[in-house]
């Protein structure tokens, strides 16, 4: 295993579309690391660097202080694996598994018993002797993941290898690679564009948005310490509502003033709120944290009921208030909802984060306002 760094790495392609921007990033040695972002962020890229197949047009690549940005693929000791699984047609699982090691040279004994060994971890050894095309996609996904254990590699790269199954396989193949990484030790790194993969497999997640990187941390830190809107916005399912306003001081009091109405702010945001006052803020709620009550409080708006979206264990409720602005928020599906139907709504205000209402949408704390 190895631990990797990347130093202010970027990339452009054709001179002007940039891939990455001064990225810096750090993997530790038996990491695993999620790279996650929308289409066209720049993760691939990233990945291909990582793999040698790629040139950055600036910054360093190191495996264990190593400087590798310049080292031919072959000296790399990475394993890469694709979304398709990009396994030989005409090979028998058995010799596709085999590939990378009788390339090397190395004795049949020793190459039999390291396929062997594999295929037991990954529970395919009723498949060594079957072509690809008898496999269904999970079985050549862990056959594709196979080929690349037998190498013993120092770094594990992995490009979407679970987007084209269905939902129920997905989730048994999340199990599976995150079981064998704990029991390999592996330093890996892993490339997806949903949010859920990244947020149940990863030690961390790295969020990309245009080749940039817009926040690295574990997937709690993610999900509850956003550095900025758009990482707020992107985890979590439904996404967190964001409610435009202005901060006002009124008797020593903070307040968010928005077409809700004044929403008082906890402690914790107020001394950070009142270093904004008059300046335009965007109010950050996640859905679980909005509720219907029957007793109206100061913390409380009303609106009307305009989707349901039943979910099984709950029920996804789309609001529009007196004001047009519509929020989401999750209900136990025992309580009787109906379309048009008009709701009180509680906002758990320690649940609250404030944003800049700016494009970058950095999230306000009192380490920021320093």
């Amino acid at each position: 295993m190895a631990q990797i760094r990347l130093q202010n790495l970027s990339k452009r392609f054709d001179g002007t579309v940039p891939a990455l921007q001064d990225v810096c990033l750090s993997v530790e040695a038996g990491e695993l690391l999620v790279v996650v972002g929308p289409s066209g962020s720049g993760k691939t890229t990233l990945l291909r660097i990582i793999a040698g197949l790629e040139t950055p047009d600036s910054g360093r690549l190191y495996f264990d202080e190593k400087d590798m940005t310049d080292v031919d693929p072959k000296q790399r000791n990475v394993a890469m694996v694709f979304q398709e699984g990009n396994l030989y047609p005409h090979l028998f699982v058995r010799d596709n598994m085999a590939f990378p090691l009788k390339a090397r040279r190395l004795p049949a004994s020793q190459i039999s018993k390291t396929v062997r060994k594999a295929a037991q971890m990954l529970h395919i050894e009723d498949l060594l002797d079957r072509r690809p095309h008898t496999l269904s996609a999970g079985q050549r996904g862990r056959v594709a993941l196979g080929r690349a254990m037998v190498r013993q590699p120092a770094v594990f790269l992995l490009d979407e290898p679970l987007a084209n199954l269905d939902v129920e396989l997905r989730h048994r193949m999340r199990t599976e690679i995150r079981s064998l990484q704990r029991s390999l030790g592996a330093t890996m790194v892993y490339v997806t564009h949903d949010q859920n993969e990244a947020m149940s497999l990863a030690d961390r997640i790295c969020l990309l948005r245009d080749g940039a990187v817009q926040q690295t941390g574990s997937p709690m830190e993610m999900y509850r310490h956003p550095a900025n809107r758009f990482v707020a916005g992107f985890f979590g399912y439904p996404s967190m509502n964001f409610i435009p306003g202005r901060i006002r001081e009124e008797g020593g009091e903070a307040l968010f003033i928005c077409p809700l109405g004044a929403i008082g702010l906890p402690a914790l945001l107020a001394e950070t709120a009142k270093k904004n006052v008059d300046c335009d803020i965007v109010l950050g709620i996640r859905p679980e944290h909005i509720a219907v009550v029957k007793k109206s409080s100061p913390q409380d708006f009303c609106g009307n009921i305009r989707s349901l979206e039943m979910l099984g264990r709950e029920t996804l409720v789309t609001v529009e208030t007196t004001e047009e602005i519509r929020m989401t928020f999750l209900s136990d599906p025992d309580i009787f909802l109906s379309i048009d139907q008009s709701v009180q709504l509680h906002i758990d205000a320690d649940k609250m984060l404030l944003f800049e209402a700016c494009s970058e949408g950095r999230r306000l704390t009192p380490e920021s306002m320093k």
